[in-house]
């Protein structure tokens, strides 16, 4: 398992903002989907269903229950999944420090993120 991380990316472009997203990227092989849909316990990715836009890209992925964005795979880190911290049960995020981010001039400042 993973540790959970002391920084976090906040992003300002439109769709961050309107989801809240508090972006932890994790290695692909770390992460595993794990939850409930309609009171019956899941580990699939077959239970969420994706929203692409733009460049079609990206691919967020949301749960059809409730709406929530637990994460997506980005294009600027595209062999990772991108966590929304904000999805995550027993995180206390304002122990978290947060590192702004300007997505709203995402071409101009991406290459602050990229590793």
């Amino acid at each position: 398992s993973q540790e959970l991380p002391l920084e976090t990316i906040v992003c300002n472009c439109t769709i961050c903002t309107k989801k809240a997203f508090m972006h932890w990227f994790v290695d692909k092989e770390n992460f595993k989907l794990i939850g409930q849909s309609e009171g019956k316990a899941f580990d699939d990715e077959a239970v969420v269903s994706e929203y692409r836009f733009g460049t079609k890209t990206a691919r967020h992925m949301f749960c059809p229950d409730c709406g929530c964005n637990p994460y997506y795979v980005a294009r600027s880190h595209p062999n990772q999944i991108d966590v929304n911290l904000r999805c995550l049960d027993n995180v206390d995020i304002t122990k978290i420090t947060i590192k702004d981010f300007d997505g709203r001039n995402w071409e101009k400042n991406i290459s602050q993120i990229q590793g």
